[in-house]
């Protein structure tokens, strides 16, 4: 595991710091890093990983907040409507590849630690070969300790789990 680091604070968000990618990585690679990892991967995140939206980060650290889905009340579970009130509070989309590096950067143990059981990487959304726009989704398995990477497609309407959780960048 990468060094990233995080605190979680009283209102249920978590502060992450996470390391910018150290080496040129493409979606084959992180492919790769997943299956080191021993991280499930649902269908299409091969095609999302490989897909022109995947979005790299820039070499250095930066900056996420894991924000839990009750915090957004307000939004009415639309998708739309939850990135406008995170930027409200300075929370921006984060990058495609943030969801690999997080995976990397964390242990399950400290999935666990940090509350995630469904994880939504609040991404711009990634159409992969097929005509669907996705977003990428952490899953743990409270039994098993099992991590799962899968496709999520949220759309705009889409309404969360409670138990979920959503990714952003900080501004």
């Amino acid at each position: 595991m990468r060094g990233g680091s995080w605190q979680k604070s009283d209102d249920g968000i978590v502060h992450i710091t996470l390391p910018g990618a150290d080496r040129e990585t493409n979606g084959n690679k992180w492919i790769e890093t997943m299956d080191e990892l021993g991280i499930s991967r649902g269908s299409y995140v091969g095609s999302m990983l490989n897909s022109v939206d995947f979005n790299m980060v820039e070499v250095g650290e930066h900056e996420l907040v894991a924000v839990p889905v009750e915090f957004f009340t307000s939004s009415n579970g639309s998708a739309h409507n939850i990135r406008l009130e995170a930027m409200r509070h300075g929370w921006d989309c984060p990058y495609a590849q943030d969801a690999c590096l997080f995976a990397e950067a964390f242990s399950r143990r400290e999935f666990k630690e940090m509350g995630l059981k469904w994880l939504v990487v609040m991404h711009k959304p990634i159409t992969p070969d097929v005509d669907i726009r996705k977003l990428l989704l952490f899953r743990i398995d409270s039994v098993h300790s099992d991590l799962e990477l899968n496709p999520y497609s949220g759309a705009d309407s889409a309404i969360f789990s409670p138990e979920g959780t959503l990714l952003f960048a900080v501004t």
